[in-house]
């Protein structure tokens, strides 16, 4: 992904999240983050920006969609839960759905994918940190 200079690059602002994949037959953009080292609230921002190929501050403040604190809260830093929470909710364009396992699954809900790589991949893939 390109981004102007300057600018936030996505993935940046969440150290464990490393790729943005779309996956054709779901219909689906997915991410993982480890939510022991990062806040659900960023990885929403970072992922919903990749897919969109935007970056994180042209998008609406993610509290106009959910409560962030809420959020972050739901999902703490532990990795002990028998049964992972799972949250759902609408923000630019996709609906959300964040997993206490640290999976994020955005349905761009009818819209056309952004630009993806051959691969399937879109924003920055591991190893280019």
């Amino acid at each position: 992904m390109n981004t102007p200079a300057g600018s936030i690059d996505a993935l940046e602002i969440v150290d464990s999240m490393h790729a943005v994949e779309f996956d054709p037959d779901a219909g689906l953009f997915r991410a993982t983050y480890d939510r022991t080292r990062d806040r659900s609230s960023l990885a929403v921002v970072a992922a919903v920006a990749v897919a969109s190929s935007t970056t994180p501050v042209d998008l609406a403040p993610l509290h106009t969609a959910v409560e962030t604190a809420a959020l972050d809260s739901l999902f703490p830093g532990s990795v002990d839960d028998a049964e992972p929470a799972r949250i759902s909710f609408p923000y630019e364009g996709f609906e959300v759905t964040v997993s206490g396992t640290g999976a994020i699954e955005l349905d761009s809900q009818g819209e056309q994918p952004a630009a993806n790589a051959p691969d399937g991949t879109t924003g920055v893939s591991s190893g280019t940190r």
